[in-house]
């Protein structure tokens, strides 16, 4: 049934979301809640990144030489691609603010393994180049290369 409009009378505002804090800022149970609900997105954070970096089929670990190479540079686009939604499904500023050291922690490790993967990639680059280098020599000099001992550690 439709509502009568009564001149002079306001109509009611209209139901809104709260502004910053879902609940008081000095409640000890809104507090802990907002601690959970961080936790929960740091957890969430953590399981996109090992994804990203660690799964069987499509992590960049899978990868090896050439192919690793490439698809490093494609990873830190999607870390802070996965950071902003993990930090967009924050609620308010306390739990953002709970956020993000944790996700900046999880970025930091996330980076150095990417270095050590980048690394390790590196050096199966190398190692191909040199084997593709030693195959195009002539023999008598692969026998004299092949009895020098590896310049690595």
């Amino acid at each position: 049934m439709a509502s009568i409009r009564i001149n002079g009378v306001p109509e009611p505002p209209a139901p809104t979301a709260p502004a910053h804090e879902p609940w008081p800022d000095d409640d000890p149970v809104s507090i802990r809640a907002d601690e959970l609900f961080a936790r929960r997105l740091d957890t969430e954070f953590s399981a996109g990144v090992r994804t990203l970096l660690h799964d069987p089929e499509t992590g960049l670990s899978s990868l090896s030489g050439e192919a690793a190479l490439e698809a490093v540079a494609g990873v830190y686009p999607a870390l802070e691609a996965l950071k902003q939604r993990t930090l967009a499904d924050a609620v308010g500023p306390r739990q953002k603010a709970l956020l993000a050291p944790l996700i900046d922690t999880r970025l930091d490790w996330a980076a150095s393994t990417i270095g050590r993967l980048a690394e390790r990639a590196t050096v199966e680059v190398d190692d191909l180049s040199v084997a593709e280098r030693l195959a195009g020599l002539p023999p008598p000099c692969r026998r004299r290369l092949s009895k020098v001992r590896s310049i690595r550690p």
